[in-house]
């Protein structure tokens, strides 16, 4: 009797954290409307999960379901907005995201191995993390302060390409080093099959895209709600994937990039999927918030701020100095740079999978990051929202 009641209450824990953390965000923000609710929702797991209100690091199955699907919806929203068409017209914007990915990551990795004297697979992965843009909190932010110019849509784009490269780049330095271990015989194997998992990703969103434009085309706009289409399509895909050992986050960005270039007209789509997408998408970042004990706390803010300095000014001054080339002045191009900051905190939930191989720093590392999150997501915000005043003057 005793332990079905347990059961009961542990049953319950999570449903009301993330209420908890809704409502924390929602009267935080009614004071406070500067800062930004993804780093309320980021500290609000910290905090509950360190009051002992769950168990640390730990979540039912049924959370990490939610938050893939989550993290889909954001995806394919940032994919959808990113219209490739721009490589064409305007190659240097891609130039731009591909040389100021690949910067950070050498810099970052010179920083952690040499100066921080963290070992080389522990360094090399941290780096490839850090590198990465988020466009899970670009379009949180975006759509927050309800914005949608040059800039706020050249943050997004250059996030979602940044985040592909650095999916790319992770996938390769994980399978070199914490799998294969650096043994030459074998890293011909383990790149193929990267490869192969990297076209599965590729085919399956494809193949999802071409699906809805022709189901659509065939019914001759007979959907009305476009929204309920693109929903049920990123389930199946996170469902597929976990079948199929591939990555759906790559899947779902694929869904969004191809359906814009079929010009599968979504713009019925409610932004963020609606309420319930709202809803999911704060389940990520208390998930993440609930990785981080007291304990690495001191030091992971520590580690943090150097990092914020660190990645500010690479992208600020990889994106200014292409500004002029790619089309936009260079005020423009530094608050693009600082909007880059954040890291994406789907390569968090990747280093707790990898924490038998890094066991040593994952914590740190993990800490760290979550400081970085919550201080360069009020940082970006408040890039944004400056660009909105100095719109009116460039």
């Amino acid at each position: 009797m005793i332990e079905n009641i347990y059961l009961s209450y542990s049953d319950l824990i999570w449903p009301a954290i993330l209420a908890l953390a809704w409502l924390s965000g929602e009267l935080i923000c009614k004071w406070a409307k500067f800062i930004p609710k993804v780093s309320i929702y980021m500290a609000a797991g910290c905090v509950f999960v360190n009051c002992h209100l769950c168990a640390f690091g730990t979540y039912d199955k049924y959370i990490t379901v939610l938050s893939n699907i989550a993290v889909g919806l954001i995806l394919f929203e940032c994919g959808y907005r990113a219209n490739l068409s721009w490589i064409r017209t305007n190659p240097w914007v891609g130039v731009t995201a591909l040389i100021e990915s690949l910067s950070t990551l050498i810099i970052i990795y010179l920083f952690v191995h040499y100066i921080i004297k963290i070992p080389f697979i522990s360094s090399i992965i941290l780096a490839a993390v850090l590198m990465s843009a988020s466009p899970e909190i670009s379009l949180k932010i975006v759509n927050s302060l309800k914005i949608l110019d040059q800039v706020a849509e050249r943050s997004l784009y250059l996030s979602t390409m940044n985040f592909i490269t650095t999916i790319v780049v992770f996938v390769i330095i994980h399978s070199l080093t914490v799998k294969s271990g650096l043994q030459l015989h074998i890293i011909g194997g383990k790149v193929s099959n990267v490869l192969i998992s990297i076209g599965l990703s590729i085919v399956c969103g494809i193949i999802f895209s071409v699906f809805i434009f022709k189901f659509i085309k065939i019914t001759g706009g007979f959907i009305q709600n476009i929204t309920i289409t693109y929903s049920i399509a990123i389930i199946l895909i996170v469902v597929v994937a976990e079948i199929g050992h591939f990555s759906f986050i790559l899947s779902v960005l694929i869904l969004g990039l191809v359906s814009r270039h079929l010009r599968v007209d979504v713009g019925t789509t409610e932004k963020n999927f609606g309420t319930l997408g709202e809803l999911l998408g704060i389940i990520p970042f208390i998930v993440f918030g609930s990785m981080i004990a007291w304990s690495d706390v001191i030091i992971g803010f520590t580690i943090a701020l150097v990092l914020i300095g660190i990645k500010i000014v690479i992208k600020t001054t990889c994106v200014a100095v292409f500004s002029f080339i790619s089309g936009i002045s260079w005020i423009k191009g530094t608050l693009i740079g600082v909007a880059l900051t954040p890291v994406s905190i789907i390569f968090v939930f990747y280093i707790q999978m990898l924490n038998e191989n890094i066991n040593d720093y994952t914590h740190t590392i993990i800490s760290a990051i979550w400081f970085l999150n919550i201080f360069s997501t009020f940082i970006a915000q408040q890039a944004l929202a400056k660009k909105v005043f100095l719109n009116k003057v460039l």
